[in-house]
């Protein structure tokens, strides 16, 4: 293109500015990995991505939300004074702090924290998007389930357009409504970025299913399963689970979307649980317990308030525990306030057991929702 006399697209996309940041005075840099090579040191290493920061200042960890100074900064091999963002360090603080791979070190303690949030993605799986369905979401340097929960609209790629939809097929874009296993710091992708892109990975095929962006955050907290003043719990009791045979899946289904009270009658029998007219829902998570008398929630009681009966005990999941007496009731409990992530999964084999209430119905219905 003997006409053309200016640079070149390569030389252009290699040198231009990318460094501004729309919340350049806030500093958070995702965790990806605990360096530990001695008893003596412990520094947290990732990339920072917005901000700045230096030797002496006081961070927050979240979602921890534990705060420290920092001891050194670690830039390669080379001890530094400051850092600041696109620099990839070994950050070290003053104490011992809950921090893990997926945390996020910052200067401030409100970035949100939250299990829903609002996307737009692009649907690059061979499969159409099943709500419902189980995915692993890869959000900044966190790996997390997540569960797509409705489809808001499609979007029209030519006009703009939004189209009302109950599925969406592969290379189409929509606005669905996310949900995390657990809250995690996420926010906006127009306020942060790294906070705000995701991919959604499917469990079985490890293929990429989806990328996006976070378009809004629930920063109202989920919707409570149980409530009564200022108790409230989570869980799943009576939501579904199906397995899908002709694409090997396990779905996990809301039959509604309801906030139950003192006096409600409960759904006892479903597709894939059935529970007795009476029995009390330890929620230890929320320090709560839910009794069930007759089929109707008789009251919702704080954890400590809780005198043992010898009726059935189930979690918040509407899985069996394991107590049969007052000394099962007391080992649980035990066990339970010395929890650690180490031995959660052997705690909760150990007092959990799902075949008791619950089962798995299998379908061949791919959109059974």
């Amino acid at each position: 293109m003997p006409w053309y006399q200016g640079g070149t697209l390569l030389n252009y996309l290699e040198t231009v500015d990318i460094s501004e940041q729309e919340n350049s005075s806030v500093f958070y840099m995702p965790v990806q990995r605990v360096c530990r090579p001695n008893h003596e040191f412990r520094g947290f290493q990732g990339q920072i991505e917005s901000g700045r920061i230096k030797v002496g200042e006081t961070i927050t960890t979240l979602p921890s939300d534990e705060k420290a100074t920092i001891k050194s900064i670690l830039n390669g091999s080379t001890e530094v004074q400051e850092a600041e963002a696109g620099q990839a360090v070994t950050i070290q603080l003053d104490r011992e702090v809950d921090v893990s791979r997926g945390c996020v070190l910052a200067n401030k303690e409100d970035l949100p924290y939250t299990k829903d949030v609002t996307t737009t993605l692009l649907w690059m799986d061979d499969e159409p998007l099943s709500l419902g369905k189980e995915y692993l979401v890869k959000l900044g340097t966190k790996k997390i389930p997540g569960m797509l929960k409705s489809i808001e609209y499609k979007i029209d790629v030519n006009s703009g357009e939004h189209i009302q939809a109950d599925h969406v097929e592969k290379n189409e874009i929509a606005v669905c409504h996310l949900e995390f296993a657990e809250k995690i710091i996420v926010d906006k992708f127009k306020t942060n970025k790294t906070l705000g892109e995701l991919i959604l990975i499917d469990r079985i095929s490890h293929a990429t299913s989806a990328c996006g962006v976070v378009e809004d955050v629930s920063t109202d907290g989920e919707v409570p399963y149980f409530q009564k003043d200022d108790i409230k719990t989570g869980g799943y009791i009576f939501e579904e689970f199906y397995f899908n045979l002709e694409n090997a899946f396990l779905s996990k289904v809301n039959t509604q979307d309801k906030t139950y009270h003192v006096g409600d009658t409960v759904p006892i029998e479903g597709d894939s649980f059935k529970y007795p007219d009476y029995f009390d829902i330890l929620a230890a998570d929320s320090d709560a317990v839910i009794l069930i008398r007759n089929r109707v929630i008789e009251d919702i009681i704080p954890l400590s308030e809780y005198q043992y009966t010898g009726l059935p005990v189930l979690d918040e999941r509407g899985f069996a525990l394991r107590i049969r007496v007052k000394a099962d009731l007391d080992n649980y409990l035990y066990e339970y306030k010395n929890l650690d992530k180490e031995n959660h999964l052997e705690f909760f084999n150990k007092w959990s057991k799902f075949e008791t209430y619950r089962r798995i119905i299998c379908t061949d219905n791919f959109w059974m929702i």
